[in-house]
C-alpha cells in the first residue's frame, strides 16, 4: 500500500486500506493521518469520515472534531 501511495501520489483507497491496518495494529497517528488523506482525496467517502469521527473521539478525546466530522459524513 504505501508503495502505491508513493506511486501514485493520489491513491485514496491504499490510505484507507492502510489507515484500517495501521489503526488494528494501535498506530493511530497514523491511521487517522492516512484517513484524513482519503477524505481530502474523496470527501464523500463517508466510512472514511466514520472511522475518522470514532478516532477523534476516542483516541484524540475530541468531541468537537468527532462530531465535525460525523456532520461532513452526514452530508456528503
Amino acid at each position: 500500500m504505501q508503495d502505491a501511495i508513493r506511486a501514485l501520489g493520489n491513491a485514496p483507497m491504499a490510505c484507507y486500506y492502510l489507515g484500517n491496518l495501521f489503526y488494528d495494529k494501535k498506530q493511530y497517528g497514523k491511521a487517522i493521518e492516512l484517513w484524513e488523506n482519503t477524505t481530502a482525496q474523496l470527501s464523500d467517502f463517508a466510512v472514511a469520515w466514520r472511522n475518522l469521527s470514532i478516532a477523534y473521539y476516542n483516541k484524540q478525546n475530541n468531541p468537537e472534531k468527532a462530531m465535525t466530522a460525523m456532520k461532513i459524513n452526514l452530508y456528503s
